[in-house]
């Protein structure tokens, strides 16, 4: 009984060593490769891809600097702006027939306020205005 008990115990690894699937060389090891063709995958990518592409808004705060009938005029306080406040987003809006010249993105009108007293004292007369906010910009 033991030789038998012996013999189990040695060809039974060696089995189970050679039962593995032989794999190609040129084959990479670990490697599953998934193929579907079906229509309803490629419309819920494409819906996929237009939802990423969508901006979303919400309703936000910004402080208008001025509105000027042409770019030039409004470019020029864009730049005079950019050296006082470096770090505010700014917005050129054009609403027939004006140019208008928006900073920052606030959520809440107490936040523009806070920026608006700074803004004041450099350009008098800016004030704060209810915009819509894109949240990939916030």
């Amino acid at each position: 009984m033991k030789p038998l008990l012996l013999i189990m115990m040695v060809t039974l690894p060696l089995a189970c060593l050679f039962a593995q699937p032989k794999q190609d060389n040129g084959s990479n090891p670990g490697k599953i490769e998934l193929v579907l063709d079906d229509s309803s995958i490629d419309s819920l990518l494409k819906a996929s891809d237009e939802q990423a592409e969508k901006e979303y808004v919400i309703k936000g705060f910004r402080v208008q600097i001025t509105a000027a009938g042409n770019r030039a005029e409004i470019n020029k306080i864009k730049s005079q702006f950019y050296t006082v406040f470096p770090d505010v987003k700014t917005f050129v809006i054009y609403q027939q027939p004006n140019f208008k010249l928006r900073v920052g993105n606030y959520r809440t009108k107490l936040e523009a306020y806070k920026v608006w007293t700074e803004i004041e004292k450099h350009f008098p007369g800016s004030f704060i205005t209810p915009d819509e906010l894109k949240l990939n910009e916030l």
